[in-house]
């Protein structure tokens, strides 16, 4: 049975480790959704294992997708080029006022996301490091495939899904 799997994995139009991922997410979903203790037990310990410098993993994940977001923020918030720059005060033009500017605002979104992000998802992910994981994979696609105009979604199908599965089902266990 395991070979006949492993060739539906080699014959599909997916890398092997995207079809991987997605089962390991689909087994990850089911053992949440059908309270299997010793796996959600397993799943829950991960939010506090300290990792290093006294940071538990749940606060990397967190951080990596307060990383994605700001980065989401920040290409949307300066894909206008100079014009976005001229548009307020003529004195936008130069270079290192536009350069001061923008590290003005991104420190400013760095710090409303610093506390604003880690809030939301502790407050609503019941599997930190699960969830987050799932949200960082979603918009990490979404950030590296904005500006590919061609981009077919069902190319990345099996890693979208697996993102889905991991940030949505905790929610319905």
């Amino acid at each position: 049975m395991l070979e006949e799997v492993q060739q539906w994995i080699d014959d599909s139009q997916y890398e092997n480790w995207e079809v991987y991922f997605l089962i390991w997410a689909a087994f990850i979903s089911l053992c949440i959704y059908a309270e299997f203790r010793p796996v959600t037990g397993m799943l829950r310990s991960l939010d506090t294992t300290t990792v290093g410098y006294g940071m538990t993993l749940g606060e990397v994940f967190i951080a990596a997708l307060q990383g994605v977001i700001v980065g989401i923020f920040g290409w949307k918030l300066f894909s206008q080029g100079d014009t976005y720059f001229a548009v307020g005060n003529s004195s936008f033009d130069t270079k290192e006022t536009a350069f001061l500017v923008k590290i003005g605002v991104m420190t400013l979104v760095g710090i409303v996301f610093g506390l604003v992000i880690p809030q939301v998802v502790e407050t609503h992910a019941e599997y930190v490091v699960i969830q987050t994981g799932g949200a960082v994979i979603l918009l990490g696609y979404a950030l590296i495939h904005v500006e590919i105009r061609n981009w077919k979604l069902l190319n990345e199908l099996p890693v979208l899904l697996a993102g889905l599965l991991l940030v949505y089902v905790p929610h319905f266990s």
